[in-house]
């Protein structure tokens, strides 16, 4: 059974309509990764010599156990924000004559062989090849050493599926155990709770007995089949319509309906972003984003003053940007209704550039407050790149929209994921924070930074003021285009 699934998902992916592009991103993807690896590769030989250089009494695998908590505590986070469980892939299989069963053992065997569980053998073998060449175990003490390494990583692989499913049920399991991993790491560093220590003594113990490779081994077999029983209950077609409705964010009918006929389409964004994985981790990402002028709104001379533009332009539209290079994407599932209704479709486009504008505008008033921790003139770089990221960045990503044909997964993890993404995402984003960078600059040049953000800002108003003709003419475009859009958002990418 388990050949003849690698089989159809094989045939999906070859057979699959963008495969040309996946195949090229994959390519990419990949020299990325080989860079990574060869980089902890290089990491983990010269990990000996610099543990022997820090610790002159104990020996470089003793330090190095006591700080292995906190590698697998990064190796977990890394695996949380940008790993998940394969279980899109097989939701065509169960309408097919194959056993809950093997499907479930299936999805736990495919999501073994990851990328992620590469990076803990590539950085600690050479540690371990570099042990045994010193001498300082024995051949076997450090082979069951690094056994214990593979297999604790492989128990943290199924472990990070476990709490995902638990955290993404509600946000208070998520604030409890960020808090309960905070508390604990706050003791550990003030010697009050030493658990690190405490979780470094089972690799010690490893060198001298690989009977204590039973303790990762209970963990993964544990793990594993709490995993199995939670997703083998999951895999039914009508699980979420059956399954009991959670309590949700109710939105204010009175207070969207200001917005006229677009509010409706505000309704549908709002919900979105609120009830889905991806969505949710991009405003997450989007919120972090703000932190950025902790970095580039300081003190600065006067020829890296250009680089506080790039850096209000980000922040002030990082989720403008981020959702926005991917509409009409967002609705890709029931993207074919929206033209089977009588309405304009102008409106929805009106919505999307509402809801970025408002996002635009929240983010640039909560960027005020660097005004009064910084030498450089931020107000006037924070009022000119939202005008110019309402004005002209908006009406573009909406432009650039048009060209997306490719079916999005809303389940998903935003962090570094590349599904549902083509050329015209990567072209738009990067004109999106240089041109206004360069813009000013030119301006700055041949006069002062007060008349380039001034200017800059003007272009702004100068397309907010054509809006309702650009809404109008991109209406048309999306309507020219929409059959072939329908068309590629019937397509499932693999």
């Amino acid at each position: 059974m388990f050949l003849q699934i690698i089989i159809l998902e094989w045939k999906s992916f070859f057979r699959a309509k963008h495969f040309g592009q996946s195949l090229t991103l994959k390519i990419l993807m990949g020299f990325v990764g080989l860079m990574i690896l060869s980089s902890l590769w290089t990491a983990g030989a010269a990990l000996y010599d610099l543990l022997e250089e820090q610790s002159d009494s104990n020996l470089p695998i003793k330090t190095l156990n006591q700080y292995l908590l906190y590698w697998y505590l990064t190796e977990m986070t890394i695996r949380f924000m940008m790993q998940q469980l394969p279980i899109l892939n097989s939701k065509p299989l169960l309408i097919l004559p194959v056993r809950r069963t093997a499907i479930s053992h299936y999805i736990l065997t495919k999501s073994f062989f990851s990328y992620y569980n590469l990076l803990t053998p590539i950085l600690f073998v050479p540690f371990a090849a570099a042990c045994v060449k010193e001498q300082d175990f024995s051949w076997f003490g450090i082979s069951a050493w690094l056994a214990g390494i593979i297999l604790t990583s492989t128990a943290v692989h199924y472990l990070n599926f476990l709490i995902q499913q638990k955290l993404t049920q509600t946000w208070k399991w998520t604030v409890g155990v960020l808090i309960g991993v905070l508390a604990i790491a706050g003791l550990d560093y003030v010697n009050i709770l030493p658990v690190s220590s405490c979780f470094g003594l089972l690799f010690d113990q490893l060198l001298q007995s690989p009977i204590w490779l039973l303790v990762p081994i209970s963990f993964i077999i544990a793990s594993y089949v709490a995993l199995y029983q939670n997703l083998h209950k999951q895999l039914y077609i009508d699980k979420k319509s059956s399954a009991k409705r959670q309590q949700e964010v109710s939105l204010d009918n009175n207070l969207l309906s200001v917005f006229g006929k677009t509010a409706p389409f505000l309704q549908l964004d709002l919900r979105l972003i609120w009830r889905n994985k991806r969505s949710k981790s991009m405003l997450i990402t989007s919120v972090i984003a703000l932190f950025y002028g902790v970095i580039f709104y300081k003190d600065v001379n006067q020829p890296s003053l250009t680089m506080t533009i790039f850096a209000s332009t980000f922040m002030s539209g990082a989720f403008a940007i981020s959702f926005g290079q991917l509409i009409p994407a967002w609705d890709s599932a029931y993207y074919p209704i929206f033209h089977t209704q009588p309405f304009s479709f102008s409106n929805y486009l009106k919505a999307k550039y509402i809801l970025l504008s408002i996002s635009i505008i929240l983010a640039s008033i909560l960027c005020l407050p660097y005004v009064y921790v910084s030498q450089i003139d931020v107000l006037w770089t924070n009022l000119a790149t939202m005008l110019f990221n309402v004005g002209v960045n908006i009406p573009m990503m909406l432009y650039f929209g048009s060209f997306n044909k490719k079916r999005l997964e809303l389940d998903q993890s935003q962090l570094f994921n590349y599904q549902g993404m083509g050329a015209s995402q990567f072209f738009v984003a990067l004109p999106a924070l240089i041109v206004p960078t360069i813009f000013w600059f030119i301006f700055k040049t041949m006069f002062t930074p007060t008349i380039a953000s001034i200017a800059l800002g003007f272009v702004g108003i100068i397309g907010i003021a054509f809006n309702p003709w650009m809404i109008q003419s991109l209406s048309n475009r999306y309507l020219l285009r929409r059959h072939i859009m329908i068309e590629g958002f019937k397509q499932v990418s693999s």
